[in-house]
C-alpha cells in the first residue's frame, strides 16, 4: 500500500507538468530524488519518476491535439529528459546509501 500512495503521489506531481510554469522548474526532479530515497526497491524507485513522465508526456499530446494546450507533449529529445530523470533517481539512491 505503501508503494502505490507513493507512486500516486509522484503521479500526481508529473501532472503538474500540464500547468504553465516557469522555466526550469522541475518538481518531476525532485520526485525522483523523493522516490529514491522513499521506495523499498531500485527499480520502484526508477520506475515510478518515469511512469509520472510518460503518463504528463500522454496528457500533453493529448490536449495539444484537441487544441486545449499550446505545448506538446512528445519530442524528439525526450529520451535524454526520461535518461537524465533515471540516472537522477539512481545517483539519489546510492548518494543516500539505500541498498538495492
Amino acid at each position: 500500500m505503501r508503494n502505490v500512495a507513493l507512486t500516486l503521489f509522484i503521479v500526481g506531481v508529473g501532472l503538474t507538468r500540464l500547468h504553465p510554469h516557469p522555466p526550469n522548474f522541475a518538481p518531476i526532479t525532485a520526485m525522483a530524488v523523493f522516490g529514491a530515497v522513499t521506495f523499498g526497491r531500485w527499480r520502484t524507485a526508477v520506475v515510478a519518476p518515469l511512469v509520472a513522465l510518460v503518463v504528463s508526456d500522454l496528457a500533453k499530446e493529448f490536449l495539444y491535439h484537441r487544441g486545449m494546450s499550446a505545448q506538446w507533449g512528445i519530442y524528439r529529445g525526450m529520451w535524454v529528459t526520461y535518461g537524465t530523470t533515471a540516472l537522477i533517481a539512481l545517483i539519489s539512491r546510492m548518494a543516500h546509501g539505500t541498498p538495492g
